[in-house]
This record gives structure tokens, sequence and C-alpha cells, in this order.
């Protein structure tokens, strides 16, 4: 396979195809209340996520980066998951806080950027942001397969999202220092799972690190962007 060979879908067709599955995908959701169909639509954005590895992988081989994907691209990954989870609040696995918290890390983050944009500043990501997306995405969508799949099912899901995570670095090509960051995490996690108490449904703890996981990355990671803007702010706020 050459760089000169046209992939069937280009990266921006395949962004563009998951923001528009998000949708019937929503509607679907709250049109039932059976688990059955609403597994198959937690899997099904469990693909979307997935989507975004191919077209990262698709735009490296084939050397199709462009400016709308760069932008376009992190948007629909913001809008898949916050549809999802707010799928999953409604199915009663997490409070409208954690909702909120999330939202108002992603909206101070993008005043960052902006107002460092304005002045020419280019605000780097910290390694918390950088995994923070691969760590809470396709996950996300096991908070609810976990919960509804028979227990003698709830293994493989978990094992299905661990080889999500331990196979991105295959895929991605990411730095060093993202993955070790993302293996460390993931080896933390199956020392957690190891030591889940007996009487502690394996549902209910997967939720609850996954909840203490996700806080970490984006209340981590929305500090790392104000500590690296810190001298800009302070100056602005001077001058001003």
């Amino acid at each position: 396979m050459t760089k000169n060979t046209r992939p069937l879908l280009t990266p921006n067709q395949i962004t563009v195809l998951r923001f528009l599955l998000i949708f019937p995908l929503l509607i679907g959701w709250f049109m039932t209340q059976d688990e059955s169909i609403r597994a198959w639509i937690a899997m099904a954005f469990a693909l979307v996520f997935v989507g975004d590895c191919w077209d990262g992988i698709i735009a490296k081989r084939y050397d199709m980066r462009s400016v709308f994907g760069a932008y376009f691209d992190p948007i629909v990954d913001h809008i898949s998951y916050f549809a999802l989870l707010i799928m999953l609040i409604d199915a009663g696995h997490f409070s409208l806080w954690f909702l909120f918290v999330l939202l108002t890390r992603d909206l101070l983050v993008v005043f960052i950027k902006q107002f460092a944009g304005a002045s020419n500043v280019v605000v780097s990501a910290s390694i918390f942001a950088k995994v923070k997306t691969d760590l809470i995405s396709v996950p996300l969508a096991g908070v609810y397969l976990i919960a509804v799949v028979p227990e003698a099912w709830q293994m493989a899901v978990l094992l299905g999202v661990a080889a999500y995570l331990l196979t991105l670095p295959v895929f991605f090509d990411p730095s060093r220092e993202h993955t070790l960051t993302t293996r460390i995490t993931v080896l933390v996690l199956a020392v957690l799972f190891w030591l889940r108490p007996d009487q502690t449904p394996l549902a209910d703890y997967y939720e609850m690190l996954y909840m203490g996981l996700t806080l970490l990355l984006v209340v981590g990671s929305g500090i790392g962007y104000f500590w690296s803007s810190r001298d800009l702010l302070l100056q602005k706020h001077t001058e001003s």
C-alpha cells in the first residue's frame, strides 16, 4: 500500500460520518427503554470513538492532514462523548454534577486557548490532556455495557476495554511519555480491580473507578492548561 493510493474514505469523511452517526444513536436511545437495544447503541458509540483512531491512521499513512480535520475532529470527539454521557445520566449511571465539571473544564480550556491565540501564543497540551480522550472515550461505553450484560460476560467487556487502551500506541504512534502514561494507568487500574472487595459488584466498581480516573484527568489537565498560561494571564491582568 503506497501513499499514492487513495483510501476508501478520507479522514475528513470519516470524521463527518462519525458526527452524523451521533444523532440517530442519541434519538434511538431516548426512543427505547430496552436494555439490549441500548447496549447495541452503546457499542455503536464505542465504534464512533474507535473511528477517531482510524481517521488518524489514514491521515498519517496517506499524508492527508488538513486544517478542517485538525479543528473539527476534536469537536466531534467532544460532542460524541457528551452525547453518550447524557444518555448514561438518563440511565442513572452518573449525576449532573459530573457533566457540569467536565463541561466547565472544557469551556475554560477553550477560553485559555482563545485568550492565548489573541496574543499569538500557542498553549501546549500537557501529557494528561493528551491521554485524557484516549482513556475516557471507549471506557465510557463500557460503563453501560458492563452493567447490563450477564455476569459471565462482564469480564469480557472489561478485557475488551483493556485491549483497546493497550493497543492505542500501535495505532497512534504517540510519544514515549504518552505511551508510558497510558500503560501505567492501565496497570494501576488492573491492580485496583484485583483489590476489589468481594462484596462490591464489578459494574459498580468499574463505574466508580471510571469517575475517579476521569475527574483526575479532566481536572488535572485543566489545571495544567492554566499553569502553563499563568504568565500570560497575569501579564494581561496587570496591563488591564
